[in-house]
């Protein structure tokens, strides 16, 4: 597993090590989500993309603050 603080980052990991999945959030830092997959997308047709939303409540992953 790696892991990646911006989409930036994220690219980089996939153009030099095989990655089969990616689990992004939309709300990214410089690069927003969708953007990323889009860009994921393109360049690595065959990879898995799981997106998530971590600031909403019901998100299956999201914050779940107290």
């Amino acid at each position: 597993m790696l892991t990646a603080a911006t989409g930036e980052e994220a690219l980089t990991f996939f153009s030099r090590t095989h990655v089969d999945t990616l689990l992004l959030d939309y709300l990214m830092p410089a690069m927003k989500g969708d953007q990323l997959a889009e860009t994921v997308r393109a360049q690595f047709p065959a990879a898995r993309i799981e997106t998530y939303d971590a600031a909403k409540q019901d998100s299956p992953l999201g914050h779940r603050g107290t």
